[in-house]
């Protein structure tokens, strides 16, 4: 990883619990929990499309001190996701309130 980088994809405590439907093949429906296991994401919701996905992740209440951890942990970073560049990604919403 480059210098100033942090990880965000699903491996880490950082990853969006809204799975992308057409993306998993678990069985479960738009609505439902994924029916595979995640590591750190303890459930995840399917949804139609990954703007989606972003915008549910945006929408997860964040207690004021949730906010401080996140701006202590990746305010200045760079969060690093496997979305391809020109889709939408939850490491956008970390950006605004890590830095906003």
């Amino acid at each position: 990883m480059p210098p100033n980088t942090v990880k965000v994809d699903r491996s880490t405590k950082w990853g969006n619990p809204f799975v992308v439907h057409d993306q998993c093949n678990c069985g479960a429906q738009i609505g439902e929990q994924c029916r595979r296991p995640r590591r750190l994401i303890h459930v995840a919701i399917h949804v139609a499309t990954a703007a989606e996905a972003v915008e549910c992740f945006r929408a997860i209440p964040r207690s004021p001190d949730e906010l401080r951890q996140i701006r202590e942990q990746l305010g200045g970073k760079n969060p690093a996701c496997f979305c391809p560049l020109d889709q939408p990604c939850h490491a956008d919403v970390w950006l605004e309130i890590a830095n906003g």
